[in-house]
């Protein structure tokens, strides 16, 4: 058993084109972080952590009131530690992460 933990995120460059973004992270489907309202060039420290066996899921949402939520990226991770980057809509997000 792994676990991950999740320990900045950086808010490049919105995904709404006014005004701040609302995003979430999942792990494996399940909400474990926000959704926040989060501006352009923001650095948020996170304490979020969770077991896993084999490989975890890493998703980046942006929460809308008038339609569906926007997938800002995905990655699958099982070891290591470093940053991945969520790209999708425009948006660009950097989630630093450490696995033991």
């Amino acid at each position: 058993m792994a676990t991950i933990k999740l320990t900045r995120l950086k808010a490049i460059n919105n995904e709404d084109n006014v005004g701040c973004d609302h995003p979430y992270l999942k792990l494996d489907d399940a909400v474990v972080w926000g959704p926040q309202r989060v501006c352009e060039e923001f650095d948020i420290d996170l304490a979020v952590g969770r077991s896993f066996s084999g490989a975890v899921t890493v998703e980046l949402w942006e929460e809308d009131d008038v339609d569906s939520d926007d997938l800002l990226g995905r990655h699958s991770l099982s070891s290591g530690s470093g940053s991945v980057e969520f790209t999708r809509d425009g948006a660009h997000y950097t989630l630093s992460y450490s696995i033991s």
